[in-house]
């Protein structure tokens, strides 16, 4: 008996491991900090539809040599780790490429598309974790330590879902940016713990985002207008979230005659097949599901805006 069991905890212990280290984790990528732009004046001036705003200058910032070597190091750690990784470096230059298509590009009003420095990184890597590094040298006399912070953003909410900070021992001959990686080293297998504990989330309950619904000037109808089903249209709206989130999830904000906010939407991070979906593959399917509901009582084509990578703007 008492063998049997032994091969029955092994086996089991077998099919756990396999499965944990099958399991999916989040696509990271590594970020200097706003702090540490500001720091080292890595800022540029962003005109924000007529308001001019100090914005981190990734771009010079990531072609510091510190930064480039922690950036690389920090990478190199969370992918031993089984991380998929963005590398910052790498999305930029494919950044570079789209500039000039973009600047011929305009919106469905004639006006240009406008998007931040960050706005533009963010759609193009599209990593579900942001970690926002930043470090403090330290001097006592002729002994050196190093303050770090890492911070894990979720990049869809900008929420914080994850944090490691430490010092370093004071050496007077180590090198600051080994102090720094020897002292990160000691904290990232908690720090990447948490990560996963949020993706883990993420995974059984649905990535969150953000849904704004708007009636413009034009607009034959608003949202309190009923149908042949003798319902409002925001009634129409919330029954379609409900079908297109996992387990019905989300949380209605304000609802009036013209305007409508839901927020905590949790939309599922992979299909059926296992392709991944992010939040503008889930509003199209929303809008087709909407008009396939109206038919032919009411033409419905909304203009749909992002905002970063979780909030999505619907205008009628």
């Amino acid at each position: 008996m008492g063998k049997k069991v032994f091969i029955l905890c092994a086996l089991l212990f077998t099919i756990t491991a396999s499965a944990f280290s099958q399991a999916k984790k989040p696509t990271i990528m590594v970020v200097p900090s706003d702090p540490w732009c500001q720091k080292h004046n890595y800022v540029t001036d962003f005109d924000d539809q007529g308001s001019v705003v100090k914005v981190s200058d990734l771009q010079r910032a990531v072609d510091d040599s510190d930064m480039n070597f922690v950036i690389a190091k920090v990478g190199e750690m969370m992918t031993e780790r089984g991380f998929p990784l963005k590398d910052l470096k790498s999305v930029m230059t494919s950044i570079k490429r789209q500039d000039e298509i973009m600047k011929r590009m305009q919106n469905r009003t004639g006006g240009n598309i406008v998007q931040t420095p960050y706005e533009k990184i963010m759609r193009t890597a599209k990593a579900d974790v942001v970690i926002q590094l930043d470090w403090t040298v330290n001097s006592t006399g002729p002994r050196k330590s190093v303050s770090f912070l890492l911070k894990g953003i979720d990049a869809y909410t900008n929420k914080q879902i994850a944090s490691a900070s430490g010092v370093s021992d004071q050496s007077f001959s180590v090198e600051v940016l080994s102090l720094l990686i020897e002292s990160v080293l000691t904290h990232i297998d908690q720090f990447n713990s948490q990560l996963q504990s949020h993706f883990d989330d993420l995974f059984a309950n649905g990535r969150e985002v953000v849904l704004y619904c708007t009636c413009g000037d034009d607009c034959e109808f608003n949202f309190s207008t009923q149908f042949s089903n003798n319902k409002d249209l925001s009634l129409i709206v919330k029954d379609i979230l409900s079908d297109h989130t996992v387990n019905g999830r989300f949380s209605a904000g304000d609802i009036t005659d013209y305007f409508m906010y839901f927020e905590q939407i949790r939309i599922p991070l992979y299909s059926s097949d296992g392709k991944a979906i992010d939040v503008q593959d889930w509003v199209v399917k929303v809008v087709d599901d909407l008009k396939s509901r109206l038919g032919t009582e009411q033409e419905i084509n909304p203009k749909i805006n992002f905002q970063g990578l979780g909030e999505v703007f619907l205008v009628f």
